[in-house]
């Protein structure tokens, strides 16, 4: 395939990594030609997609600016109006990093509002390593639709529903809706919808 020409339905979607705000500001930000995603080059591995956590301490049209401790970066949507969240929000947004005169932001694909702080320090915990080991790029089809089949729902409202506050086993979910239900976990995880809290039990990001 040429650079000039449009990618097929089937593709590869990077993984959102958690990271901090201070790598994304601070590593080198390269553009690729093509089709292929830009990235920063961080001490955690060149970064194409994001999974950030912080509060919000600015507000404006179409702009949040999140802080992690680390940092603060806009979260800039060109879709319409954003919105409003209120200062002091602890939010969990996946997006791609980009950069306009040079000035480092973030385009969002998810927003979601935390209402449990623990969640923040557990981001801080999980990205304060020098390193993260690379994942697997996640191969997904017609994206759109798997983020709203109704198996991914099953699968949610399932981990939603068992959940007495230990979470739910990985196994028991399987065992109910079938090994294609795998794919969707990991999905979901990605998307930030879930989170294990610990080897082989999820529980829903609340």
């Amino acid at each position: 395939m040429s650079q000039n020409e449009a990618p097929s339905q089937n593709f590869e979607r990077q993984v959102a990594k958690k990271v901090r705000i201070g790598d994304l500001l601070t590593g080198i930000y390269v553009r690729e030609e093509g089709w292929k995603p830009n990235y920063i080059q961080t001490p955690k591995g060149n970064i194409s997609r994001v999974q950030l956590v912080g509060i919000i301490v600015g507000e404006e049209k179409n702009t949040l600016i999140l802080d992690d401790g680390s940092g603060t970066i806009p979260v800039r949507s060109f879709d319409g109006e954003q919105p409003s969240y209120g200062i002091g929000t602890i939010v969990r947004v996946i997006g791609r990093p980009r950069e306009f005169s040079s000035q480092r932001f973030i385009s969002p694909e998810i927003i979601k509002v935390i209402k449990d702080t623990g969640w923040l320090d557990l981001h801080k915990k999980e990205t304060n390593g020098t390193r993260q080991q690379e994942p697997a790029p996640v191969v997904e089809e017609n994206v759109e639709e798997e983020f709203t089949s109704p198996l991914t729902t099953a699968v949610y409202e399932t981990i939603r529903s068992l959940d007495t506050g230990g979470g739910v086993d990985i196994q028991d979910i399987v065992n109910k809706h079938g090994a294609g239900s795998e794919i969707v976990i990991h999905q979901l995880i990605e998307r930030g919808e879930i989170y294990e809290i610990k080897k082989g039990r999820l529980q829903v990001l609340s």
